[in-house]
């Protein structure tokens, strides 16, 4: 049960650092070290009578549903904070492995960061290919997105231009969202 509760925690960390929220971040930590594994623990013996003495819990497993529980609610309010995408986007200055750029964002809030640091020349090639929209429209399913950057591969703009346009629209769509996904979510 213990390992479980811990590949759900594992598996959070890029979004958590994504998301570059403090109190995100403190979250994701205290589910590391609070009492909760203790109360997991289901081997028996003296350290298994001494956990359930204390376990506020009918038993391990009643405490991993928990756990698990608060794991799921904090990574969907997570998820919706950051405006997380069914895929990741990697961004390429050209066709081919070998012109992957090392950057990869796994959210609206994450792309408009890797915007922001990414070789222009990997912002110009994906604008080309409509790589941006078509990643906005089907991973993120934001139509009202996905035709901003549409005018704007539209238009033709090139180097630091199109690199502040592009920021410009995901950064206030960003906004947007995240403000109404804050208050639905009550995380204001």
């Amino acid at each position: 049960m213990q390992w479980a509760y811990f590949t759900n925690l594992i598996r959070l960390e890029a979004l958590i650092k994504e998301a570059e929220d403090e109190q995100f971040l403190n979250l994701w930590r205290y589910f590391q070290t609070s009492d909760r594994l203790y109360y997991m623990f289901s081997s028996g013996g003296g350290p298994g009578e001494v956990h359930s003495y204390f376990s506020p819990f009918g038993s391990p497993m009643d405490a991993f549903v928990a756990a698990q529980s608060a794991i799921f609610d904090f990574e969907n309010r997570a998820r919706a904070a950051i405006l997380t995408a069914n895929e990741l986007f990697l961004f390429y200055c050209g066709a081919g492995k070998e012109k992957f750029t090392g950057i990869m964002s796994w959210s609206l809030k994450g792309f408009t960061r890797a915007i922001q640091r990414v070789d222009i020349k990997s912002i110009e090639f994906h604008n080309q290919r409509d790589d941006f929209c078509g990643w906005v429209e089907y991973s993120l399913k934001d139509m009202t997105l996905c035709k901003e950057l549409r005018k704007i591969k539209k238009q033709k703009i090139q180097g630091e231009k199109l690199r502040k346009v592009i920021l410009d629209t995901t950064t206030k769509r960003f906004i947007e969202l995240n403000n109404h996904s804050r208050s639905a979510l009550h995380l204001s």
